[in-house]
């Protein structure tokens, strides 16, 4: 085509698109006001663009064809696998989400094109409408729009925080309402755990107006706060067959999540959280010991999955050591401010430092379901906090055996692992690469080094910590590794560099007199 019959074409697509009303824009490149060079984003589709406002351009309007919109899937809905939920990644939570619907894509079977699954990342191609009050790219794959196509897969959907004021379930359009809050996070996965993390109450559960029999439930703040605001459960729209039936009518539930959605729901036009299934809500249950170390000499403290309640986290008759019969006791127990999750545990001990110990709890409750009693868990532990020095002393048995064999006490037996060990040491070097971390006893001598293997938790050079883990022999080298817990104890000093032979630095052999 010719310069001159290009602008020609130019000058008359645009002189229609201006004179006719109904004329519709494809993005890209979107309207001549506007420069969309690359394919549309969830945000651009979600929020409301003007002239006026750069910071939100590319914002299609309804029957507007949007190209390449990429997002992880989040969910579907399972009566109509057609629905889509996809959201973008990344930790901003506003106007992350959509939903396409492209007729003839299914979840699983799909004869049409791929099978996809929650964590595909996908790109949708389709058109604006509007669908119960829900942004939706829609489409036929006959048409050669609603092309859904997977990118990759086993992507994180990410979890946006709500409370029940900022989706508060019936929406008052306007600045400063609960819509306007609730609107920039439709069709995400949020989470609501109540206010102060207490946990929520069932307050509805009545069929009428908003609500439909057996799956919708209205919760509120446990602790009675913002008592005019709600958020609306549906435990059908979503799972389908497998309906999420109602809680009991004032009982407490630990946290809910699920997709956030607009529509009329039993006569109401009302935002819903809409569980993909029973997992979206778990039931009140006991906490779990997951972790026991010691934090002192004379102090344990005790971790669970979940949050406890005070009263049964501080009843010293709910813990019993190892050792009681020999005289052992609890003196103390406090739930840890702050983290209610952790309990420390003042204790009198007959047995000595570096002895193998256990404790065992039971009768503890959850903050939310207090009334749900633990049965009886225990864990073992080695008693004291080690130096790196006595992780490193060599068990007696193994150096007078044939082969010498120079390996800690507190490691398995080969390779395994050994007994949770609570150690001390100063950060002298990291190796990211091979995700190892030397600490070091900061008075420094011989056997006072030990490496910590893969920790969880950032470390800096120079500040001294204690390590909750355990000891393992990995080829010929002491480590501390399946590290659960880690304490800053604040700056310290490095040790000085050990001076010493190369005859004694090259020689591998087994050290059995210690030498």
């Amino acid at each position: 085509m010719s310069r001159l019959v290009r602008t020609l074409f130019a000058v008359a697509l645009l002189a229609s698109i201006a004179s006719t009303a109904s004329a519709f824009d494809k993005y890209p490149p979107g309207p001549g006001y506007r420069s969309c060079p690359d394919s549309v984003t969830i945000f651009q589709v979600q929020r409301t663009d003007t002239v006026n406002a750069p910071a939100s351009p590319c914002n299609p309007a309804p029957s507007d064809t949007v190209l390449g919109v990429r997002g992880i899937i989040a969910g579907f809905r399972r009566l109509s696998n057609a629905e889509i939920y996809f959201v973008r990644s990344g930790t901003d939570p506003l106007y992350s989400g959509a939903m396409a619907y492209t007729q003839d894509h299914l979840e699983s079977p799909n004869p049409y094109g791929p099978t996809f699954q929650i964590g595909d990342s996908i790109s949708v191609d389709g058109y604006i409408q509007d669908y119960g009050g829900l942004t939706e790219i829609s489409g036929r794959t006959s048409t050669g729009v609603g092309k859904v196509r997977l990118i990759n897969s086993g992507n994180a959907v990410p979890v946006r925080a709500a409370t029940t004021s900022t989706i508060k379930w019936t929406p008052t359009s306007g600045a400063g309402t609960a819509f306007a809050t609730a609107d920039p996070l439709e069709c995400c996965l949020v989470r609501v755990e109540g206010a102060g993390g207490q946990g929520l109450r069932v307050a509805r559960t009545q069929a009428g107006a908003g609500l439909y029999a057996g799956t919708n439930w209205l919760c509120v703040n446990w602790d009675g706060s913002a008592s005019g605001d709600s958020i609306l459960i549906d435990g059908y729209r979503l799972p389908g067959s497998g309906s999420v039936l109602a809680p009991p009518l004032n009982s407490r539930i630990d946290w809910v999540q699920g997709l956030l959605g607009r529509g009329t729901n039993n006569g109401v036009n009302c935002w819903s959280i809409r569980l993909l299934d029973g997992n979206d809500m778990p039931p009140p249950a006991s906490p779990n010991l997951v972790n026991a170390y010691p934090i002192a000499e004379d102090t344990l403290r005790l971790t669970f999955d979940k949050k406890v309640a005070v009263a049964s986290g501080e009843d010293e008759a709910n813990y019993r050591l190892g050792s009681q019969l020999s005289g052992s006791s609890v003196d103390n127990a406090r739930v840890v401010p702050g983290d209610t999750s952790r309990v420390d545990l003042a204790i009198t001990e007959v047995l000595d430092r570096l002895d193998l110990e256990s404790i065992s709890c039971d009768s503890i409750g959850a903050q939310v379901s207090p009334w749900i009693k633990s049965p009886t868990q225990s864990m073992s532990f080695i008693l004291g906090i080690l130096s790196c020095a006595e992780v490193q002393a060599p068990l007696a048995d193994s150096l007078i055996g044939d082969p010498c064999l120079d390996k800690s006490r507190f490691s398995g037996s080969g390779s395994a692992w050994g007994p949770r060990v609570t150690v001390r040491g100063v950060m002298v070097k990291s190796y990211p690469v091979s995700k190892l971390q030397f600490i070091a006893d900061a008075a420094g001598g011989l056997r006072s080094g030990v490496v910590a293997y893969n920790v969880p938790f950032g470390m800096v050079v120079g500040n001294e910590y204690l390590l909750a883990a355990n000891v393992q022999e990995f080829y010929g080298m002491t480590e501390v590794g399946n590290v659960s817990a880690l304490i800053d104890k604040g700056v310290s000093s490095v040790p000085s560099p050990a001076i010493q032979t190369l005859g004694v630095l090259r020689d591998a052999s087994c050290d059995a007199l210690q030498l």
